[in-house]
This record gives structure tokens, sequence and C-alpha cells, in this order.
């Protein structure tokens, strides 16, 4: 009865039925929607309304394709202070902040500081001024925007967790979903995200027949893998931790469990601080966790890559740089040893797309 009460939700079918209709006026050209002969563009995005991943699998094609394609990224930069167009190469580093340019892309640009990380509302206007840059790039990765439909991308990567596939979900307010799932159709590759690391291959193949994916779209599997903890602070640098150790974990992100799982395994007692996705930490907020009373004062704070931006902002870092605090890196790994063909089918098309502008 509730699933029926969620899947007839009078405003997640208004919602949804918004969606159609806008897709189908840039269908019918009604509506232009712009390609880029002179550049590859790949759009990273979800039909949820978060906490698929899409941060971690930019890093991944970063990492992979940057050597081979002079690239950079574009982000709406979810979250800052400032309007327009940002680049972090126009910015030094006291000014690149969560404020400038966001927190996910604060975070790319941290971990590949020679990768141009852009913010634009407009996807359209922000590939114009990077290619007006003395040294265009090749490859431009289109952060979260498989709804931004006013590019044509040359690749849309859909992005969708395996334990709340868009299949089984629905319309906001009803769900999570933006858009019907009926939109998964627009993608050409389609990835599962937060997979088991020991899937299957039967689940693999019995999941690919619930996905039902549309002729042409290829579907790869990828899984989280935690990577050693990183002390952010020099209190953290002199600090060692054993499973007693009082955890004190603070999360800003759409879905913390997976996090509070592995921290759970390591660590005997952990005491979760949750907020919202992109939260913006106070000083109020961050001195009642430091206060927290754990009966021992060598509690440490355990965080993400993606919080820690937001809580090192001028109005904070005094605070929170005295404390012990380390984050928690994570990679994607792509299952059943497809690595090589996912990034294969990409730098196929930046080939072909950059023979089209040598002769444009």
């Amino acid at each position: 009865m509730r699933n029926i009460f969620r899947r007839f939700n009078v405003f997640a079918l208004l919602y949804g039925f918004a969606g159609l209709v806008r897709r189908a006026l840039y269908r019918w050209q009604l509506l232009k929607s712009s390609r880029f002969d002179k550049v590859t563009v790949v759009s990273i995005g979800n039909l949820s309304m978060g906490g698929t991943g899409k941060t971690p699998h930019t890093e991944f094609l970063i990492s992979r394709l940057s050597a081979k394609y002079q690239t950079a990224i574009l982000s709406r930069g979810y979250g800052r202070k400032s309007h327009g167009f940002v680049s972090t190469k126009e910015l030094d580093a006291a000014q690149c902040s969560a404020e400038t340019i966001g927190d996910e892309p604060l975070q790319m640009h941290l971990k590949f500081p020679d990768v141009e990380i852009a913010v634009c509302e407009q996807r359209k206007n922000g590939i114009e001024r990077l290619l007006q840059s003395p040294e265009p790039p090749e490859l431009i990765i289109l952060d979260d925007a498989y709804q931004h439909i006013q590019v044509t991308p040359d690749c849309h990567i859909l992005l969708t967790e395996y334990s709340r596939p868009y299949f089984n979900d629905f319309i906001v307010p009803a769900g999570r979903l933006r858009e019907f799932p009926t939109a998964a159709q627009y993608a050409d590759i389609i990835i599962v995200t937060k997979s088991p690391a020991d899937l299957t291959i039967e689940e693999r193949n019995l999941f690919i027949q619930k996905l039902n994916p549309a002729q042409g779209q290829e579907v790869f599997f990828s899984s989280i893998e935690y990577k050693s903890l990183v002390p952010i602070t020099e209190a953290a640098k002199q600090m060692e931790l054993n499973a007693n150790t009082p955890i004190k974990l603070i999360t800003g992100i759409a879905n913390p469990e997976p996090l509070l799982t592995r921290v759970s395994e390591s660590y005997s007692r952990v005491k979760h601080f949750r907020f919202g996705d992109h939260h913006t930490f106070t000083e109020d907020e961050l001195k009642r966790i430091i206060d927290y009373d754990f009966d021992d004062k060598n509690a440490a704070i355990i965080t993400t890559e993606k919080d820690i931006s937001r809580m090192m902002n001028n109005y904070t870092k005094k605070i929170i740089s005295l404390q012990p605090i380390f984050s928690f890196p994570i990679e994607m790994k792509i299952l059943f040893e497809e690595e090589k063909k996912l990034t294969n089918k990409i730098e196929k098309i930046c080939y072909k797309k950059s023979k089209k502008a040598q002769n444009f």
C-alpha cells in the first residue's frame, strides 16, 4: 500500500511530467541544446538527488585520462558563495576554498592541482570560457550534469546505487528521483555504484536484467575502496589510533551509512554526528562536537575529504585545526576487471573528436 501511495503521489507525478516535457522540448528542437566540435564533452550524473558517488567517479576519470588528454572539470559548484564562471587557474591557493568553488570541486583541486577545475551555473557558458584558454582542454568532464540538457555531451555516464537503483525508486517527494526512470535511456554508459566488492557474475547478470538497458548501452559495476586514514592536523599526526580509540565521526554527505559501517568495523566506540549533504559547519556545531563527553580526552575525529574542505573555512578553521582530525579517502574500483574496457570506450570518443577538431 505504501509503495502504491508513493507511486501515485500527485506532486511526484507533476514533478516527473515536468521533466518529461522539458526533455521533449529539447528532443523536438523547440529548445536548443549545444554541441561542441573542438572538445570532447563527457557528462557524469544520476537520476537521484545524490549519494551515488559522482565525485569519486569524476576523480577516477581524471586519474585515468588527464595524462593523455588536456582535461578540465566543469561543475556547478554547489554551495559556493561566488557566482558565474570561476576557474582554479585564476585563483591563488588562498582563494581556492569551498566558498569560492564549492566543496566537491575543491576536493578535486586538492587531489589534482594541475587539472583545471571550473564552476559555472550555465554549463554552455562554462565550456565556452574554458575553450577561450590559451591552452584549451581536449576533454571536459561535466560533473552532475545529467539534467543539464542545454549541452549535448559526446558521452553520457549515468550512475545508480546498487542498494537503491533507479528502477526501485520514485520521483521526489515520494522518493529521490529527479526524473522518471525512463530518462535512463539517454545514457551511453550506466555504472552501478557502491556494489559489493564480492559481487558474483550471477548477481551481476540478474541486476542487469532488472536494469533492462537500452540497445547500445554498456553497464559497469563499481565498488568503494577505502584507503588508509590521512592525518589532517598536527594533532592527528602525533596520535596513534587503535581499536579502542573513541571516534567522533562527522559526515555532511548524502549517504554516510557505508562509511559508518566501515569505521565501526575498525573502532569499538563510534559516535556519529550526521549532517545534511553539503552542510556548512558553524563554529557552535563544531564546538559541541569537540566538547562531546566520551569519558576519554583522547578521542579522534574522522570525516570525509568532502567535509574537511567545509570545516576548514575562515570561520571554523582556528577551532578545528587544533583537533586530531583524520580524513577517510575513498576510491572507486571497477569490478570484473572491466576498467580498461570503460576507459577505452571514452578514449575512442576522445580520439575521434580530436581528429575531427584537427580537420575542422
